[in-house]
């Protein structure tokens, strides 16, 4: 027999006797899934391999539970500086669709100029009716289903739904929106 032979022999030895204890380890050390601790066990055990000449016998055990132990650790400090993939593509998702600087200052003055305009709907239709002020500011502004508006405002249904239809009709017929305004 050669020595390297040998030496791959003593190596599947150690590797055979120890394997269960070293993977244990680092499954204490690491709380990690059992495949990755296998994965970390071997690491251990390359690294045996490359100092396979150099180790003293009685040292063996201490020095493959010691560099588990660290292994695991490092393994743990490594994840927790990495990034979930499913983050990394929400993250790419949202740079890909985020809107420019000039997109949003238009959305801006496009909200703010439509802010506006509904306010100046408002002050008119209190101007003409304070009663189709009230049903729309009820409904359409604060979001009351029609049941509550009619009740705050002491009328049936029914009546609520006239003054609704005729403050619709009134807004169609009278208000156009003014681009000076805006």
């Amino acid at each position: 027999m050669h020595t390297k032979e040998k030496n791959i022999d003593a190596f599947r030895s150690i590797y055979a006797e120890h394997n269960n204890v070293i993977l244990k380890i680092v499954m204490r050390y690491s709380n990690i899934s059992y495949h990755v601790a296998q994965e970390i066990t071997q690491e251990v055990f390359m690294k045996l391999y490359e100092h396979f000449n150099t180790y003293e016998e009685d040292y063996l055990l201490p020095w493959l539970i010691v560099t588990a132990k660290n292994e695991a650790i490092n393994y743990l400090k490594r994840a927790e500086r990495e990034i979930p993939e499913s983050d990394i593509v929400f993250t790419a998702g949202q740079n890909e669709s985020a809107p420019s600087a000039e997109e949003t200052v238009f959305e801006r003055i496009e909200t703010e100029a439509r802010i506006r305009e509904g306010r100046y709907l408002l002050d008119k239709l209190y101007e003409v009716n304070e009663r189709w002020y009230e049903a729309v500011t009820l409904v359409y502004c604060d979001g009351r289903k029609q049941q509550e508006a009619a009740d705050i405002m002491g009328v049936s249904i029914e009546v609520l739904h006239g003054v609704l239809y005729r403050a619709r009709k009134w807004v169609r017929e009278n208000y156009k929106p003014d681009k000076e305004r805006l």
